[in-house]
């Protein structure tokens, strides 16, 4: 059995995709520059062969469509979207009620099929047969063109530096705003908005602008309470000198308010006080959602440090 592709379009001659192309284009391997910025209608063939390979008799034929971008690249989003439904329509979930089945794949069906696939008139089936059937150079192909494959990623000693410096950077840029309070944070926000078009590189001050917008609705959390909040209580385990504690125990809730996460802070204390023991503490607190960050407390978490 042997697959066939062609471009049927309205009062347009048939062109044949190489089996080739349609396996680069959604490697982006291959572009059909032809088509940027269109959507085009493919049907695919199956032939049944002879020994020697020449197509005998049709198998099957299925229309679908194929996505272009304006540099006639396969908008392969929407290629997988189809591909992944086809897969779905032909599985079945035997556990399920078989009425229930019937009725999902149904409209599973048809909503993928009004979507991604087309059906060939009576006149495009003859043509579509005849192509498939006949001599293959008496169909011309479509004008492809080759691209290049992107590298592989390489990890090499200068990837590695330049990441290390980049993460430098950026923790200077942290570290610089983290010191800044509410007001001043709207004043850092007003000066790079004001001076956005003059300075350079301006995608990076975008990207610091955007990151003290998380900070600013922190601010205004603790400020007013608002949004949800996290009550938390921790078992710290010090060290001999008592100079560093580590979290071995945390058990925390989501309230809706601050009150309410404060009552439970108050409520946990009173629950797990008695896991105490020497050497260690028990700490209560609440934060706003924004900043807390879940964390599994293990007896052997030399990470979880509090100075």
């Amino acid at each position: 059995m042997s697959l066939h592709y062609f471009v049927v379009e309205p009062e347009q001659p048939l062109f044949r995709i190489p089996l080739r192309v349609m396996e680069e284009l959604p490697e982006y391997r291959a572009a059909l520059h032809e088509y940027a910025g269109k959507r085009i209608r493919v049907v695919e063939v199956r032939t049944i062969d002879e020994p020697k390979g020449v197509p005998e008799q049709i198998g099957n034929i299925s229309g679908f469509y194929l996505h272009f971008d304006q540099n006639g690249l396969l908008q392969k989003d929407l290629y997988d979207e189809w591909i992944t439904s086809a897969i779905e329509r032909m599985s079945v979930d035997p556990t399920k009620d078989e009425n229930v089945v019937q009725l999902e794949g149904h409209a599973k069906r048809r909503e993928s099929e009004r979507k991604h696939e087309w059906k060939p008139t009576q006149q495009e089936m003859t043509s579509i047969i005849d192509a498939a059937l006949g001599h293959p150079k008496a169909i011309k192909n479509v004008k492809s063109t080759k691209l290049k494959k992107p590298p592989e990623p390489e990890l090499s000693y200068e990837t590695r530096s330049a990441y290390d410096a980049i993460g430098k950077g950026i923790s200077k840029i942290t570290f610089a705003t983290f010191q800044l309070d509410e007001g001043e944070l709207l004043g850092l926000q007003q000066m790079i908005q004001e001076k956005l078009e003059k300075i350079d590189p301006p995608h990076i001050w975008r990207g610091v602008m955007a990151e003290n917008v998380e900070a600013l609705k922190l601010w205004e959390a603790r400020r007013t309470g608002f949004g949800e909040w996290i009550a938390s209580v921790e078992i710290m385990k010090w060290n001999l000198r008592e100079n560093e504690a580590r979290s071995i125990k945390c058990w925390s809730e989501r309230h809706p308010t601050r009150e309410a996460a404060l009552d439970a802070a108050k409520r946990l204390t009173n629950e797990h006080s008695s896991e105490m023991t020497v050497g260690t503490s028990l700490e209560a607190r609440i934060v706003s959602a924004l900043e807390w960050t879940d964390y599994p407390a293990k007896e052997d978490d030399n990470d979880a440090i509090i100075l």
